[in-house]
């Protein structure tokens, strides 16, 4: 494959999740929150599928731009093995995932909020899980 196809797999591959993060920021910002306890778990909850999701996308091009073009040899020396990034951000997914739990069910707007987050933060564990069950 020539780098501009591994680069549009890649970007196939987190256009969705890089989908659901945005569809959920959204709707956290639509919603009139009864307390400020509750914000402040669905902005935690945001903020650690936005940090997950990065590292996706940089992993991914790390990934990508290595293989083809072979510039990035000293990151892959001092950067952690692939499965210990995507098992750290699988937990950092549980973690979001921990936090939108213990958001108070609301309004309609509170409730699509928590699931747009749910959602996505599934969506991003079973990502990073099955990047810890692929062989390197």
């Amino acid at each position: 494959m020539t780098f501009w196809e591994d680069l549009f797999a890649a970007s196939i591959f987190v256009a969705v999740p890089t989908w659901l993060v945005s569809k959920a920021w959204r709707r956290y910002r639509e919603v009139n929150w009864p307390t400020t306890k509750q914000a402040t778990l669905g902005r935690s909850a945001l903020g650690l599928l936005t940090l997950s999701l990065a590292v996706m996308v940089l992993g991914g091009v790390v990934a990508v731009v290595e293989e083809n073009l072979g510039v990035i040899r000293a990151v892959e020396k001092i950067a952690p093995t692939p499965w210990k990034v995507a098992a750290i951000n699988s937990s950092i997914c549980l973690g979001s995932l921990l936090f939108a739990s213990q958001m108070q069910r609301g309004g309609t707007d509170v409730v699509k909020a928590r699931r747009s987050i749910v959602t996505a933060g599934i969506y991003l564990t079973i990502a990073w899980l099955l990047i810890v069950t692929t062989p390197h």
